[in-house]
């Protein structure tokens, strides 16, 4: 395989499924600069139990560079991302008790594991979900087709950052281009669009804020999309993005000279400028 993962595999316990081991190393998922000539690297928790999705740059999808080879590059990637996590590995032992075979779980399996009750089985399946439909539309459309949509929203109201922000990034990815705009429709018809602004306005974590603001900002890009998101997102975005980041001070006297200032484009501020 072309990618590394620096854990070993555990025992299964139960078909399809492994039970939590905190001292697990484990790996995570990097991100190449795509959108932003300079884009801003955040914690990789190396040491966490989650896999982590990519970071955020609004419109847009993104995914690790797989390694090259050795005659390839001089200079391999530093990080590299695992195509499977062993919380979402099966180990199918032979009639015999033989050595066990391990093998990454298919498309249906890893929508299977977004309703697992252990919290890393859920962000690793979203994270792994987004590893799998990373530039691929065919993926995208079998996502929706299986019914993957629905309980990726659901992971948005889970109150546990790792796994909002991998579902935001699976759901960045499953609606990035105007060839999938039957994605986007889905996110709307699964209640998507109120639930995104919801974590949008409750959440302090800045790279969930521009997962969130970047998945608006593609809906967007649907015709019938815009006015169902000018509806439910155009306060909260006034009011938690554009002013904040503009700079606005409500606090000063409206008759006040107004004095020149520089105006911060960060990612989330660009990114709900693009929606509207």
């Amino acid at each position: 395989t072309p990618y590394g993962y620096t854990g070993q595999p555990l025992p299964a316990t139960s078909p399809g499924y492994h039970q939590y081991d905190s001292g697990l190393p484990q790996g995570h998922l990097d991100r190449r600069p795509s959108y932003d000539d300079y884009p801003t690297q955040g914690p990789q928790h190396q040491n966490s139990a989650y896999a982590r999705a990519p970071r955020a740059a609004g419109y847009e999808e993104e995914e690790p560079p797989v390694p090259l080879s050795a005659n390839e590059s001089s200079h391999p990637p530093a990080h590299t991302i695992p195509p499977r996590h062993p919380h979402l590995e099966y180990a199918p032992v032979d009639s015999e008790g033989g050595d066990v075979r391990w093998r990454d779980p298919d498309l249906h399996e890893v929508i299977e594991f977004l309703g697992h009750p252990n919290n890393v089985v859920r962000a690793n399946a979203a994270a792994y979900l987004t590893h799998l439909i990373y530039s691929d539309d065919n993926m995208k459309q079998k996502t929706r087709s299986l019914g993957g949509i629905p309980p990726i929203i659901d992971l948005l109201s889970q109150d546990v950052p790792e796994i909002q922000r991998n579902a935001c990034a699976a759901l960045r990815n499953l609606s990035y281009g105007r060839q999938n705009d039957e994605n986007k429709r889905a996110i709307r018809n699964a209640d998507g669009i109120p639930a995104l602004v919801k974590l949008l306005k409750k959440t302090q974590d800045s790279e969930i804020k521009e997962l969130v603001t970047g998945i608006l900002w593609n809906l967007s890009s649907c015709e019938d999309l815009k006015r169902p998101i000018i509806d439910d997102a155009l306060t909260v975005l006034v009011n938690h993005v554009i002013i904040p980041h503009s700079g606005y001070d409500r606090t000063k006297n409206p008759l006040d000279p107004v004095k020149p200032h520089d105006l911060y484009w960060s990612t989330v501020f660009r990114n709900a400028s693009g929606v509207l």
